[in-house]
C-alpha cells in the first residue's frame, strides 16, 4: 500500500476522470466571455491494475478560476477536464449552474487519495455538492 501511495505522489497523481471540475458557491459570477481556453497539463493515474491512463487538465489555483471553472463550454474532449488545487485542504461546496456539459467531480485529499465521486453531474444543476472532508483536489 506505501509503494502505491509512492507512486501517486512520483507521478504526480491527483484525479481521475475524463473530467473534473469544482465550482465554489459565490455571490458573484463571471461572464460568459470570462473562460479563456487554457493550458493543459498532462496527469497520469495508476489503476489497481497497473494500467496508466493519461489525462489532460487545466489548473486552477486562484478563486477566480475556480468560481469560473468549466461554466459555458460547450464541449470538452475526452481525457481532458481541470483539477482545482486547494491550499490548504478545506471542506468545499460546488454546484452546476452554468456549466452546459455533464461532468464528474472527484474530490482527493492532500495524499492524491480519492475521498468522494459524484459522476455524471447534471449541467446547469442548482443542488449543492458538500464534501465530507478535508480536500486538496
Amino acid at each position: 500500500m506505501n509503494q502505491l501511495l509512492y507512486q501517486i505522489q512520483k507521478h504526480r497523481i491527483f484525479v481521475l476522470a475524463f473530467s473534473v471540475v469544482f465550482i465554489f458557491l459565490l455571490i458573484n459570477l463571471p461572464s460568459k466571455t470570462a473562460n479563456p481556453i487554457r493550458e493543459y497539463k498532462t496527469y497520469y493515474i495508476r489503476k489497481t491494475n497497473g494500467e496508466l491512463i493519461t489525462l489532460h487538465l487545466e489548473e486552477s489555483t486562484t478563486h477566480s478560476e475556480m468560481n469560473l471553472g468549466l461554466m459555458y463550454r460547450e464541449d470538452l474532449s475526452s481525457a481532458h477536464g481541470m483539477i482545482f488545487i486547494f491550499a490548504p485542504p478545506q471542506k468545499v461546496s460546488f454546484w452546476m449552474k452554468d456549466t452546459l456539459i455533464p461532468l464528474d467531480i472527484i474530490m482527493m485529499d492532500e495524499n492524491g487519495l480519492i475521498k468522494e465521486i459524484y459522476p455524471n453531474q447534471t449541467p446547469q444543476s442548482l443542488r449543492q455538492i458538500n464534501s465530507r472532508s478535508l480536500i486538496k483536489y
